[in-house]
């Protein structure tokens, strides 16, 4: 976005109607108060209140687009994973749309409910977590917002931790699951004509050093330094 768009904050109503040159809004589909701010901050009054006041500062700028939120599937279950059956009613009722960010790999590390997807399942899993999400929120359009399943250096594969519930240790991250999982689900997207967001276009490799977690580094479809070559992505 432009340095010199203005802060969410202020009158956004007046630039978007008199000033021409603060052009990205006109390709702006949607917009988001927060990312997995529930899931990193908890489900609690002042996330709550944080993202209630987004919401309507963004209102009150009438602005055209649909506002929404982007959380996790374990958020937008309000912490019941199956059957994904409780709404987060507090911020639900205050959004025209909800953004889903779901990964098999994480849930193959820290859910006790689905701790074992294997890459070659991980499409139709993803899928299936949207229809759930969908089915708890029927009058609110839900957007795949990210999607992924991480990557490895060429011709190498990364064991993953233990799932820290069941102890069991399913799907490396490797170039190969990272293709099979990326390209199934947009496969299964395309024909069901929703849309959906790969999350992430280029690996970010100063991760390497400054995560504790190695695949970090690796989610992008496409290396992180020169040429930049799309090894993975999807066709």
């Amino acid at each position: 976005m432009s340095s010199t768009m203005p802060s969410p904050w202020q009158d956004y109503s007046l630039t978007y109607s008199s000033r021409k040159s603060y052009y990205c809004i006109f390709n702006t589909f949607r917009l988001s108060c927060g990312n997995e701010l529930g899931a990193n901050f908890g489900m609690v009054d002042s996330t709550v209140n944080i993202i209630s006041t987004c919401l309507r500062a963004l209102r009150s700028a009438n602005l055209p687009q649909p506002i929404g939120v982007i959380d996790t599937y374990y958020t937008w279950c309000n912490h019941q994973e199956k059957p994904c059956n409780v709404p987060w009613s507090v911020i639900s009722n205050q959004v025209d749309w909800i953004g889903l960010n779901t990964y098999p790999i994480w849930e193959n590390i820290f859910s006790g409910m689905f701790p074992c997807t294997a890459p070659a399942d991980a499409a139709a899993a993803t899928l299936q977590r949207h229809k759930s999400v969908q089915a708890n929120y029927p009058n609110k359009p839900v957007v795949l917002t990210e999607f992924g399943w991480a990557g490895a250096n060429p011709g190498q594969s990364m064991r993953l931790q233990n799932n820290v519930i069941t102890g069991q240790n399913c799907g490396p991250a490797s170039d190969a699951n990272q293709k099979l999982m990326v390209q199934g689900v947009i496969n299964l997207y395309r024909a069901a004509k929703l849309p959906c967001n790969t999350f992430e276009a280029f690996r970010e490799t100063w991760k390497a050093t400054t995560s504790s977690i190695a695949m970090d580094a690796f989610w992008g479809v496409c290396q992180g330094t020169a040429p930049y070559d799309c090894i993975n992505a999807p066709k």
